[in-house]
């Protein structure tokens, strides 16, 4: 037991050390979110063999002035994205893609305080080089509200991660949800996890 909890003490020291020149680096914009996807970038380009990365933009809560605040954290999601694929080396442009989740929507009417309470259907938005563009669902309709006054969710958020989880790591979705879940043509011809091989890496398409 002391000889295998040496090694492992050893192989995260060897690790910390790789991993110095990360962090030692400044941000080209000086907001934390920006730097988080900075850093997250410089550790796909260090290939230390992460595969998944997630971060965390917060503060979407918006009961109260809600315009305001959503200018403010969508102009820092859009800075974050656009370091992020800046800093990224081109030899991992299309081995790389980022996917958003929210884990509440909004209600389609203002409340009293210039805002919007918790809703239903969200969106979300999976971005990269191997990206096949375009809207996935339905638009939700105005006219058309259910019981609770929410937008009509068209499209199951677990059908974009199980899209994920198996047209582009390359695992068994069915196992992770525990269902059949139809999966989005988000990757096109290269779907199903065909990607070949491209950059230092034999098997490294991530997800961010």
């Amino acid at each position: 037991w002391g000889a295998t909890a040496a090694q492992r003490l050893g192989d995260v020291l060897a690790h910390a050390q790789q991993l110095v020149p990360v962090y030692g680096a400044s941000s080209p914009i000086d907001e934390d979110f920006v730097r988080d996807m900075f850093t997250a970038a410089r550790l796909v380009n260090l290939d230390v063999g992460v595969r998944v990365l997630h971060l965390r933009l917060g503060s979407f809560d918006s009961h109260t002035s809600q315009i305001a605040g959503q200018q403010l954290l969508l102009g820092r999601l859009d800075r974050g994205l656009r370091v992020f694929f800046e800093t990224l080396a081109p030899s991992w442009s299309d081995r790389v893609v980022v996917a958003t989740t929210s884990e509440f929507g909004r209600r389609p009417r203002p409340n009293s305080s210039s805002g919007t309470d918790h809703g239903g259907a969200s969106v979300q938005f999976v971005v990269g080089a191997p990206v096949r563009g375009g809207h996935y669902g339905d638009v939700p309709s105005l006219g058309d509200l259910d019981a609770n006054a929410n937008l009509r969710v068209t499209l199951d958020a677990r059908q974009v991660f199980a899209t994920l989880v198996a047209s582009w790591l390359g695992g068994d979705a069915s196992a992770v949800f525990e269902a059949d879940l139809p999966t989005l043509s988000l990757f096109g011809a290269k779907s199903n996890g065909s990607f070949p091989p491209a950059g230092p890496s034999d098997d490294s398409r991530l997800r961010v």
